[in-house]
């Protein structure tokens, strides 16, 4: 299934189509591929497409819902070919879907000699999500093409008196390297996550993609019964025929947010570089208290990763080697956000006096003693796995009332009211719901 011959439409019917649906894969074309957020080899050349199995959702007669998996051959800037497996859910129809205005429809129009049909992708349609919530009601197993099955295991029995007739889907239009569909209810609001990227047993050189982790992190935290994360329903995955598995799917909690963490740590310095008349003290002791409860959340996390019973979460004793590169990891850390924020050249003397004071506390501490303190403690420290690329980006700060915890915490601020501050930097650690656990794999 060259991409050099995607137009086949001359060749091939619609009931061609109809009676082996992989075909239409063919008409996959590498400017639609390339210009997806989750393909992330943008600079390699596509050199084949080829649809390796496929299974399919029941629908309305003018509609067909082909899920493929699909290998692309890629050959990268350096001449290196390589192989990657995505997985890729299209409709095809004979008209145009409706879409919300925040969806963009994306079709690829094909004419074949007894009639056209439109291809696009089917993520953010309400056919896709109602037949997608539908299996996990059902709780099934399908067949794939080539004796793989696709598991649909639910959490819980949301999906048991769902109503789906009311449904709605909307892009969450977040750029990620994976598909974040808005699907409502009349009584229950999710996000659905579709995996495109499948990494698993494909190989680059002599290296091989480790699988997406995400989905067995919600498992291990929800198994902890550690709350600040969303509340996972369902996850489908494929099995090829080798047993091999790997998420494609999962349902969750939409978080009603007021922001980021990192929105709250950003409103408090701009609050201080905009208002010369807030003490530094106060500031900083703004800042060190909401690091410290920040931290503890985090801190929580690991511990619910370390009672797992997997290999992959076990507990593993520390090195020197990781000891040094754990200190020299903060320092860096340290070191390139003073320097970023030294550039906010519009906040004037306001960020001098910040930035110097941070360079003092940064030379007192990179002075200090903190390499020796770690290796005292060495053998009682342990390594376990975490999220790899955590971020404040990925902590939302769960919506409560009527009242934004960021906006409140702002005006106490203002006031220098401390114990308010403490009482407000408390609740909104309370609300923290962490989301997008992909990162790789780190101990």
């Amino acid at each position: 299934m060259s991409i050099e011959n995607n137009n086949l439409s001359e060749s091939i019917l619609v009931k061609d189509i109809d009676q082996n649906p992989e075909l239409i894969f063919n008409y996959l074309n590498a400017d639609w591929i390339r210009g997806k957020r989750w393909f992330v080899d943008k600079d390699a050349e596509i050199i084949n497409i080829v649809c390796e199995d496929y299974f399919m959702f029941e629908c309305e007669s003018y509609l067909s819902i082909i899920n493929g998996i699909i290998l692309i051959d890629l050959r990268n800037t350096e001449g290196l070919v390589y192989t990657k497996r995505y997985f890729i859910p299209v409709m095809l129809s004979d008209k145009l879907p409706e879409t919300n205005t925040k969806n963009k429809c994306e079709e690829i129009e094909i004419s074949f000699e007894d009639g056209k049909r439109f291809l696009f992708p089917a993520e953010h349609h309400i056919e896709y999500q109602r037949e997608l919530i539908k299996q996990f009601r059902k709780g099934v197993v399908i067949n794939t093409l080539n004796k793989g099955r696709i598991n649909f295991i639910s959490e819980g029995d949301i999906f048991t008196e769902l109503n789906t007739s009311t449904l709605e889907a909307k892009t969450l239009n977040v750029s990620t390297s994976n598909v974040l569909t808005c699907v409502y209810t009349n009584s229950h609001s999710f996000i659905s996550k579709t995996y495109k990227d499948m990494r698993g047993n494909i190989k680059e050189s002599e290296n091989i993609w480790p699988i997406n982790l995400e989905s067995e992190r919600y498992k291990v935290l929800m198994d902890a019964g550690f709350e600040n994360i969303a509340t996972v329903h369902g996850i489908s995955y494929y099995e090829n025929s080798d047993g091999y598995k790997m998420p494609i799917s999962m349902l969750m909690d939409f978080v009603q947010n007021d922001g980021e963490l990192g929105g709250i740590f950003w409103s408090i310095l701009t609050e201080k570089l905009e208002n010369s008349s807030l003490e530094l003290d106060v500031f900083l002791n703004c800042i060190e208290m909401f690091c410290k409860r920040a931290a503890c959340s985090v801190a929580h996390m690991h511990i619910a990763f370390s009672l797992s019973n997997t290999n992959e979460f076990k507990a593993v004793p520390v090195t020197n080697q990781d000891v040094h590169k754990m200190c020299n990891m903060t320092l860096d850390g340290i070191y390139k956000n003073i320097n970023t924020l030294k550039l906010k050249i519009d906040y004037g003397n306001n960020l001098q006096i910040l930035t110097e004071k941070l360079d003092e506390s940064f030379l007192e501490f990179k002075e200090s003693n903190f390499f020796d303190d770690m290796n005292l403690m060495l053998e009682e420290m342990m390594k376990i796995q975490i999220h790899g690329d955590l971020s404040t980006a990925q902590a939302l700060i769960r919506h409560q009332n009527d009242n934004s915890i960021i906006s409140a915490l702002l005006k106490y601020i203002k006031s220098v009211d401390v114990i308010a501050i403490e009482n407000t930097i408390e609740k909104a650690i309370q609300q923290i719901v962490w989301v997008d656990f992909e990162g790789e794999p780190s101990k």
